[in-house]
């Protein structure tokens, strides 16, 4: 449905508000993400450490 709605907006917009509107939308999915690589950067770290140590 949502699906539906913006394509019929993406087709009577100008081109410059859809770009900046998908722009805003990968924002907003890199956000949570680098707030969960900051939250797990030190379990990543002794996880990678684990994996070099073992051949």
């Amino acid at each position: 449905m949502i699906f539906l709605i913006l394509t019929a907006l993406g087709s009577v917009l100008s081109l410059t508000a859809v770009v900046d509107f998908s722009d805003m939308l990968i924002l907003a999915m890199a956000v949570p993400n680098i707030i969960g690589l900051y939250v797990l950067a030190g379990e990543v770290k002794s996880e990678l450490k684990n994996y070099v140590k073992v051949p």
